[in-house]
């Protein structure tokens, strides 16, 4: 008798905990539909491209990814590759098939991504591009900027940054470019009624 009495407020405190999830969410107009959360493009240095030849060789082997856009720069030694419509970047996929075409990395990359801003109770802030990708925010201009205008940071974000993928970040740290707000979340609706005039 007791043990099923537990399971029953406990399985009431978990509805009631879903319930104030869900109502939060409704509040700030969050759908999982909705969130866009991806990487949409990527710039990767590369070593070694001498020729027309060695940029076709790179962008060929980008493209065998499937829903990219690929164009290497064989002046500034640039591979650009953009995301088709509704598809996300896989960076480490991105560099394995450049590695695979026989060429190096060259150094730091710069991405540009969909997703949401995350502050923690200890002070750090985060990007999460999706469940899977999440960057840890170094302070810079950027980030200042963003918080005059965004002081909660609440909503999604379309950013430009450079990923800082040394072994001593986990997980990795990117320095903001540039961003854009895309979806700010929903105002909350007041329940009070209104006055009459």
């Amino acid at each position: 008798m007791r043990g099923e009495r537990i399971v029953q407020e406990r399985g009431g405190v978990a509805l009631r905990a879903m319930t104030a999830l869900v109502s939060v969410v409704v509040a700030l107009g969050v759908s999982p539909g909705r969130v866009e959360a991806r990487v949409i493009g990527a710039t990767v240095p590369v070593r070694g491209m001498t020729c027309a030849l060695c940029t076709r060789s790179v962008e060929e082997s980008v493209k065998g990814l499937g829903g990219v856009r690929v164009t290497a720069d064989l002046s500034a030694r640039l591979v650009r590759v953009e995301a088709l419509e509704g598809r996300s970047v896989g960076l480490r996929d991105v560099k394995d098939r450049i590695l695979a075409a026989g060429f190096k990395i060259g150094g730091e990359s710069e991405l540009e991504a969909i997703g949401r801003f995350i502050l923690t109770g200890d002070g750090r802030i985060t990007f999460r591009v999706n469940a899977g990708a999440s960057y840890v925010v170094l302070e810079n201009d950027t980030l200042r900027r963003m918080f005059r205008q965004h002081p909660r940071l609440a909503g999604e974000f379309q950013v430009a940054f450079r990923l800082h993928d040394h072994p001593e970040y986990r997980p990795p740290a990117i320095a903001l470019a540039r961003f854009e707000a895309r979806r700010p979340p929903a105002p909350a609706t007041s329940s009070a009624p209104a006055s009459a005039p």
